[in-house]
């Protein structure tokens, strides 16, 4: 399959129930500090109903997607080629421990460079919860067509 022809595919839906010990686990592996992502009481003094996840946190959340490289696989790219690029987020509302979030994953834009020896696959994700958005995550994905292809 060419690049242009995995551009607006969907890729397989999925949710995710937030659990607070691996919230906790992660914001300390990363070096968090507030007590808002830590303590629930602390949280709730803040106004929130649980602690809050660590904003990067839904990207972790993300690599639990079935078939994580379905797009990749499509373009007959071996995994030994593809590097993380970039990703971002634009948050619309917080995220708390204990919530079912909805990943909605598509492959957003397939662009080349260096005379087609690398392409670019970007996957936009937007998560919701009850059907309301609570975030946009955008993943740049290169790969090296010249690597094992």
């Amino acid at each position: 399959m060419r690049g242009d022809q995995v551009v607006g595919l969907q890729l397989p839906r999925f949710d995710v129930t937030v659990e607070r010990s691996q919230m906790v686990e992660f914001a300390t592996s990363i070096g968090e500090e507030r007590r808002q992502f830590f303590d629930p009481e602390v949280a709730w003094a803040f106004g929130h109903p649980d602690i809050l996840l660590p904003p990067t946190y839904l990207f972790a959340l993300e690599f639990r997607r079935p078939q994580p490289y379905l797009a990749v696989e499509l373009l007959g790219a071996s995994l030994s080629s593809v590097l993380h690029a970039e990703q971002s987020f634009q948050y619309h509302t917080p995220c708390h421990a204990g919530e079912k979030l909805e990943f909605d994953p598509r492959i957003d834009d397939y662009f080349e460079k260096s005379q087609g020896r690398l392409g670019f696959l970007r996957r936009r994700t937007t998560v919701s919860r009850n059907g309301d958005r609570v975030a946009v995550l955008e993943n740049l994905l290169a790969i090296r067509w010249d690597v094992n292809t």
